[in-house]
Parts: C-alpha cells; structure tokens; sequence
C-alpha cells in the first residue's frame, strides 16, 4: 500500500470513530 492510501485510509477511520462518539454523546 502506498503511504497515501493509508492516510486515506487512516482519515477515513478516524471519520468513522468521530461519528460513532458523536452518535454515543447524544444518546
């Protein structure tokens, strides 16, 4: 894997956790 599918990669998760712990505060 090149280092920029990985950051895309790594964004994409972090995008994915943030929405989880947005969804969590809000129940």
């Amino acid at each position: 894997m090149t280092l920029a599918v990985t950051a895309e990669t790594v964004e994409r998760l972090l995008g994915l956790a943030g929405e989880l712990e947005r969804r969590n505060a809000l129940l």
